[in-house]
C-alpha cells in the first residue's frame, strides 16, 4: 500500500476517536472497500484474526522456551538470552506497530522469532526445537499478499467442511489448485471430481480401509453407531466393506444400486431403491411436521436432533440405505415425537 502512494489518512478516515488524550481518525473494513468494492473489507478481519492467533501461539512458544533457558546450567545461557531478546523484540514490533499494517513483514518477523528461540535452544544444548512457522510455504503463491490467514479459514465445499489448513499447509496445494481468476478474482473453480482424483487415489492409500476419516456419518450409520443407537446394518456383521461396493474398475464409485445382486438373487435388484423411498416418504413427513411445531417446541433436543438427522442424510437420503433398518427406526421415532408436538395430528 505504501508503494501504491497511501499514506495513513488513506486509510484511517472514519471518525474522529480518542486514544488517550489524542483525536484520530480510524480505520475499518469500510476503508478497503472505499478503493476495492464490496466484500474486500473481510480480509482486514482474516489479517486480524490472523495475527492475533500467530501472536497467541508465538507468547506461549517464548514463554517456553525462556522459562527452559533460564532454568539451565549451560554456560552458553547468556547468549542464548540474547537470542530470546531479539525474538522477543521482533514480537513486540508487531503487536504495537499492528500487523495489518504489513501482513507480509509481521509474518517474517514473526518467522525470525521463531528462528531465534530455536537458535537459543540449540545455543544450551536443549532436547528439543519448536515446530515453528514457515512464512514462505504456509501459502504457496503470491495470493499471500493480500490473503494471510487463509490457512487457518475453515469453509463449506459441496455440503462437506473444508479445512484450508490440512490443504495448503498440510498437503503443500496451491491456491490455484481450487481457485482462478480467468473470469472473476478467486472464483471456485474445482469440482466434487477433482477432490475424489485426490482423496480416493489408490497409490495414496486413501480410498482402502481409510473412508471412515472422511464419511464419518455414513459410516456411523453402516456400523450402527450413528445416534448412540447400537443398531449395525446386517452387511456390517457379515464384514462386507465398503470396498465391497465402492471399488468399481479400479476407483472409488457411487455404484448402481442392482449391485446387490453381484451377491445376492435378482429379487435384491429393487431392493435399495425401496429402501431409499421408504426412507425419503418418511423424511418428507418429518420435514411438514417441522414446519407445524410450535415455536416453543424449536428450542428442545428433540427439534434440534431432527434438524440434524435430515441434514446428516444428505440429498435425497442416500446414506440411510447403508442401514435402513437402523435409519427408518431412528425416523419413525423422531415423527413420533413431533407428532406429539403439533395439536391435531393423527398417527
Amino acid at each position: 500500500m505504501l508503494a501504491a502512494g497511501l499514506n495513513c489518512a488513506s486509510c484511517h478516515l472514519f471518525h474522529e476517536q480518542l486514544i488517550g488524550s489524542a483525536e484520530v481518525l480510524s480505520a475499518g473494513s469500510l476503508s478497503c472497500e472505499s478503493c476495492h468494492g464490496e466484500g474486500y473489507g473481510r480480509l482486514l478481519g482474516l489479517w486480524e484474526e490472523s495475527a492475533v492467533q500467530k501472536l497467541t501461539d508465538l507468547r506461549r512458544e517464548l514463554s517456553r522456551v525462556t522459562q527452559t533457558v533460564r532454568g539451565s546450567s549451560s554456560a552458553n545461557r547468556s547468549a542464548a538470552l540474547e537470542d530470546i531478546q531479539g525474538a522477543t523484540y521482533s514480537m513486540r514490533l508487531v503487536e504495537v506497530g499492528k500487523a495489518v499494517h504489513n501482513m507480509s513483514f509481521s509474518d517474517q518477523l514473526i518467522g525470525s522469532s521463531y528462528e531465534k528461540l530455536n537458535s537459543a535452544l540449540a545455543t544450551i544444548g536443549a532436547d528439543f526445537r519448536l515446530s515453528g512457522w514457515d512464512t514462505d510455504t504456509v501459502v504457496p503463491s503470491e495470493c499471500a499478499n493480500c490473503h494471510a490467514g487463509v490457512e487457518s479459514v475453515t469453509s463449506t465445499f459441496q455440503s462437506r467442511s473444508f479445512a484450508h489448513s490440512t490443504h495448503v499447509v498440510d498437503q503443500d496445494l496451491t491456491c490455484q489448485t481450487c481457485h482462478s481468476n480467468a473470469r472473476t478474482h478467486g472464483q471456485l473453480v474445482i469440482t466434487s471430481q477433482d477432490c475424489a482424483s485426490c482423496h480416493h487415489d489408490p497409490n495414496r492409500n486413501v480410498a482402502v480401509g481409510n473412508c471412515a476419516n472422511c464419511h464419518e456419518t455414513t459410516s456411523a450409520l453402516y456400523a450402527g453407531t450413528y445416534m448412540d443407537r447400537d443398531y449395525p446394518d446386517f452387511m456390517f456383521d457379515e464384514d462386507v466393506t465398503c470396498e465391497d461396493c465402492h471399488w468399481v474398475d479400479d476407483s472409488v464409485q457411487r455404484p448402481q444400486m442392482t449391485i446387490c445382486t453381484d451377491c445376492h438373487d435378482d429379487e435384491y435388484a429393487t431392493m435399495a431403491d425401496e429402501w431409499k423411498v421408504d426412507i425419503q416418504t418418511l423424511a418428507a413427513e418429518i420435514r411438514l411436521l417441522l414446519d407445524q411445531v410450535p415455536t416453543s417446541f424449536r428450542n428442545t433436543e428433540e427439534f434440534r436432533t431432527a434438524r440434524t438427522v435430515l441434514s446428516d442424510l444428505g440429498v435425497n437420503a442416500v446414506r440411510g440405505i447403508h442401514n435402513s433398518e437402523l435409519t427408518m427406526d431412528l425416523l419413525s421415532d423422531i415423527r413420533s415425537s413431533l407428532q406429539a408436538a403439533v395439536p391435531d395430528v393423527d398417527d
